[in-house]
């Protein structure tokens, strides 16, 4: 099983009623990835990351609590990629996204856009 099928199959367990407290969320993401077989340091750097980078704004399970900061959960990866890279070159302007992601590289910008693109979607 690879990162992103193990992520899958914890995202459906999160969506039904077996796992629905925030805090269980996060942890059966987290053991799905460790338990894949497959894990690699991009992955877990990508949730990493995204606990210590993105949380703050945009949630722990990417759904922010703020309207002015979009959901991140379950958006296309390729979207999420596209717009951290358009962050990172200075096609899109944001203080904060900006200088967020002027500190990543190509690979941890695609790792975390296909974490997010993995977590289930906002009720």
């Amino acid at each position: 099983m690879n990162v992103s099928n193990a992520t899958q199959l914890a995202t459906r367990l999160i969506g039904r009623s077996v796992v629905k407290n925030p805090a269980l969320k996060n942890l059966t993401l987290v053991f799905a990835v460790l338990f894949s077989g497959s894990v690699n340091a991009d992955d877990m750097a990508a949730a990493e990351k995204a606990r210590t980078l993105c949380a703050g704004c945009h949630g722990p399970t990417g759904i922010s609590v703020n309207p002015l900061w979009p959901n991140l959960a379950a958006q296309h990866a390729p979207y999420l990629a596209k717009s951290m890279g358009d962050y990172k070159t200075g096609q899109r302007s944001d203080p904060s996204m900006s200088a967020i992601a002027t500190t990543l590289g190509d690979a941890e910008i695609e790792a975390l856009a296909a974490y997010y693109a993995a977590l289930p979607p906002a009720d």
